[in-house]
C-alpha cells in the first residue's frame, strides 16, 4: 500500500499579514476620504446656492426699504400738516388740505421682509452650511432687528386703525374714501390718465372740539411712531447694504 506524504505549505510571515491589513485599511480609509470629500463638495454647492438666494433677498429688502423710507417721509409731512391744521378753526382754505392729508395718513405702508431663505435655513437646521461666522452673525443680527421692528409696526398699525375710526366722526367718510382710492390707484398706475381725483370737499361734519382733539391726539401718536420707525428703517437699509457687501467680499460674488 502506497503511503502519500502530505505536502506542507510554508507559513506566511507576520509581515505578510501586516501588509494585507495595511492595504485593506488604506482602501477603506481612501473610500472614507473620497466620500467625505464628496459630502463637502455637495455642502459647499448648497451653501453657494443659499448664499445667492440670501443675496437676492437682501437686494429685495433694500428696494423695499427705500420705498418705505420715501413713504414715511411723506407720512411725516402729512401728519405734521394735519396737526397744525386741526389746531385752528377750519376754514375753506384749509379744509381741502385737511381731507387730503387725512386720507394719505389713513394708509400705512408696511415693510415687506424678504426672509424666506433665512427661515428655510433656520427651520431645516441648515444654517450650519454657512461657514463664514461673520456672515451668520450679521444675518442673525439683522433678522432680530427686523423682528423687533415688525412688533413696533404692529403697534403703529393699531393706532392707524383707531385713527381711521376717529376721523369718521369728524370728516365726511365718502370724501376720504374717494381720496384714498385715488391715492391707491395712482400708486399702482401713475399715469396721466390716472391723475389724482379731486373730489368736491365737504366741510367737517362736526366742530366738536373733543372729537377733533381725539383725532389730533392720534395724529400726534402716528407722527411719533412714524418718526421712530423711519429711523429704524434707515438703519435696516444700511445693515442690508453692509451684509450685501460682506457676502460679496467673503464669497467673491459680483
Amino acid at each position: 500500500m502506497e503511503v502519500h506524504a502530505h505536502s506542507h505549505t510554508a507559513r506566511k510571515k507576520w509581515t505578510h499579514y501586516f501588509w494585507e491589513f495595511l492595504m485593506l485599511f488604506l482602501a477603506v480609509f481612501a473610500g472614507f476620504l473620497a466620500e467625505n470629500q464628496r459630502e463637502h463638495l455637495v455642502e459647499h454647492q448648497r451653501e453657494k446656492q443659499y448664499i445667492k438666494s440670501l443675496l437676492q433677498d437682501f437686494k429685495q429688502d433694500t428696494n423695499a426699504l427705500s420705498q418705505n423710507i420715501k413713504s414715511r417721509e411723506e407720512r411725516r409731512i402729512c401728519a405734521d400738516s394735519l396737526i397744525y391744521e386741526l389746531s385752528f378753526p377750519v376754514s375753506n382754505e384749509t379744509q381741502n388740505s385737511i381731507y387730503h392729508n387725512a386720507a394719505k395718513l389713513s394708509s400705512l405702508q408696511l415693510f415687506n421682509y424678504s426672509n424666506s431663505t433665512i427661515q428655510q435655513l433656520k427651520n431645516s437646521g441648515l444654517m450650519r452650511l454657512i461657514r463664514k461666522s461673520n456672515v451668520v452673525n450679521s444675518i442673525n443680527s439683522y433678522d432680530l432687528l427686523v423682528t423687533r421692528h415688525k412688533v413696533r409696526e404692529d403697534v403703529e398699525l393699531d393706532i392707524t386703525v383707531e385713527y381711521q375710526k376717529a376721523i369718521c366722526a369728524v370728516l365726511d367718510a365718502i370724501t376720504v374714501k374717494t381720496l384714498g382710492d385715488s391715492l391707491i390707484n395712482n400708486a399702482f398706475r401713475p399715469t396721466k390718465e390716472n391723475s389724482l381725483i379731486r373730489p368736491v370737499y365737504r366741510s367737517l361734519i362736526t366742530n366738536d372740539p373733543d372729537k377733533i382733539n381725539l383725532v389730533n391726539g392720534l395724529v400726534a401718536q402716528l407722527y411719533n411712531r412714524n418718526l421712530s420707525n423711519y429711523f429704524s428703517v434707515i438703519r435696516f437699509r444700511k445693515e442690508a447694504i453692509s451684509i450685501i457687501e460682506l457676502i460679496k467680499k467673503e464669497y467673491h460674488l459680483e
